[in-house]
């Protein structure tokens, strides 16, 4: 037996002329007696004649933000500009942030399995003691990443104490080395 979805499984042959049961719809029956439309209405709502906010082609154009040229996905948005005013209106930090902060923790936990978990709260306050500025080029960028003194890899600690905030292209750079190494070569 062919395993397929329940949906599929619901599609009916209907004869030639007959039209979706829903009043004034007139289109060819897809599945129960509905077209398409209802149909996929009635299996993602539960209703084949409730009224989804989106109509066709609402979708086109440009993103309603300035200077962006994306085709809109949502709410006027394109789907970079729609996620950036979630996070920003909700408080939430942007995945890539999320994912980032995980993998920290996940190294800080193979690495040193006790040591104590490095908060936002105290990111933040060691963002404000260096002014914001990647503490190796001195540059002011949009984002600061936590460069660990000692590498979590050379034995160093996830703590406040061995993390400053660096640039991406001077974090990436140092990769693994110690800072007395880096700030050498």
């Amino acid at each position: 037996m062919v395993n397929q979805s329940t949906r599929q499984r619901n599609i009916y042959t209907y004869p030639e002329g007959a039209s979706c049961s829903i009043t004034d719809c007139g289109t060819r029956p897809y599945a129960k007696g509905w077209c398409e439309k209802h149909y996929t209405r009635w299996w993602r709502h539960g209703d084949p004649q409730k009224q989804v906010h989106v109509a066709n082609g609402e979708y086109k154009g440009t993103c309603s933000m300035a200077e962006c040229v994306n085709e809109r996905i949502c709410k006027g948005l394109c789907a970079g500009c729609y996620d950036r005013e979630r996070y920003k209106q909700n408080g939430y930090r942007s995945s890539r942030e999320v994912r980032r902060a995980g993998e920290q923790l996940r190294r800080a936990r193979k690495y040193q399995p006790r040591s104590r978990q490095f908060t936002a709260a105290q990111w933040a306050y060691v963002q404000s003691l260096c002014g914001h500025l990647c503490v190796y080029c001195r540059q002011r960028p949009d984002k600061l990443e936590q460069d660990h003194i000692v590498p979590l890899s050379r034995g160093g600690l996830h703590v406040s104490s061995n993390i400053l905030p660096a640039c991406r292209s001077c974090n990436a750079s140092k990769r693994t080395t110690p800072v007395t190494e880096f700030m050498v070569a």
